[in-house]
């Protein structure tokens, strides 16, 4: 039986990105037991393959020139991206004493030229049918982060201020092929942490003051196990990154995607 390429989610970022595909040490079907790329996988299996670019400490500077390596020519014979997802910030967004910083205006510049060089019909890898998922960088817990700078015997480098810049940066962006999944905005939310500030480009804030927030809400710390990197409670973006898709591409959604080989019950049934 010969069957077309499996098409893809190419998930292109820094580190949040390259640990997202760690799973459990146990078999499991549970995609809650697993980081947020492998989550993902598991919503897609049979249907689109996950394929991670992820590269631990990068920025939009030094990723960018990876995109020729990773993006194919228009017209090669490979299997078609139905989505691209780009994950950067997290890196660019520290502050100026760390050589990670890429200023906002320049990481949007970069932003813009990832985005161009899928999405521009002029562009040598331009795709016709590819939609972006593009991420803010998720907020940082900064009494998380500077006990890992303490531990590490440097000085602080990064601040949840200086980041929620950078998010709010990408909200700005408009492409009718260009879909936000605003991760900074549903953790903050989550940890009743937003005290009324609607963020540009939301409608309302669900959690207007602490006051607000249910007994049960986890700290902002929760989400991560450093303050930056994904606890199994920040892999839950997978969530956000789910109902993101069903509400603004909802072709792309498992359930409206027909796997790409029958059932073995149906194998079985016709031999």
């Amino acid at each position: 039986m010969s069957l077309p390429l499996q098409d893809q989610i190419v998930l292109f970022g820094d580190s949040i990105t390259q640990a997202s595909h760690r799973i459990s040490s146990s078999f499991s079907f549970d995609p809650a037991s697993n980081g947020w790329g492998a989550a993902l996988a598991h919503e897609y299996q049979r249907k689109l393959d996950v394929v991670n670019r992820g590269y631990s400490g990068y920025n939009t500077d030094w990723a960018l020139p990876l995109l020729a390596s990773i993006l194919p020519l228009s017209g090669q014979v490979q299997a078609s991206i139905a989505l691209f997802c780009i994950f950067f910030g997290a890196n660019d967004a520290a502050l100026e004493c760390s050589v990670q910083h890429v200023p906002v205006d320049r990481y949007m510049a970069n932003i813009k030229k990832m985005m161009d060089t899928i999405l521009d019909a002029a562009s040598p890898r331009y795709s016709a049918t590819s939609k972006v998922l593009l991420f803010t960088p998720p907020p940082l817990d900064d009494e998380g982060w500077s006990k890992k700078c303490k531990e590490d015997g440097i000085p602080v480098n990064r601040r949840n201020s200086v980041t929620a810049t950078y998010a709010d940066a990408i909200r700005q962006v408009q492409h009718p092929r260009v879909v936000i999944v605003d991760v900074w905005t549903e953790f903050m939310t989550r940890a009743g942490l937003l005290n009324g500030v609607v963020p540009a480009g939301q409608d309302k804030n669900p959690l207007a003051s602490m006051e607000q927030c249910p007994a049960d809400a986890p700290a902002l710390g929760d989400f991560f196990v450093d303050g930056l990197h994904f606890s199994p409670l920040g892999c839950q973006a997978t969530e956000l990154i789910m109902r993101t898709i069903s509400q603004h591409i909802p072709e792309l959604s498992p359930e409206n995607i027909q796997e790409n080989v029958p059932s073995w019950r149906d194998v079985a049934q016709s031999k």
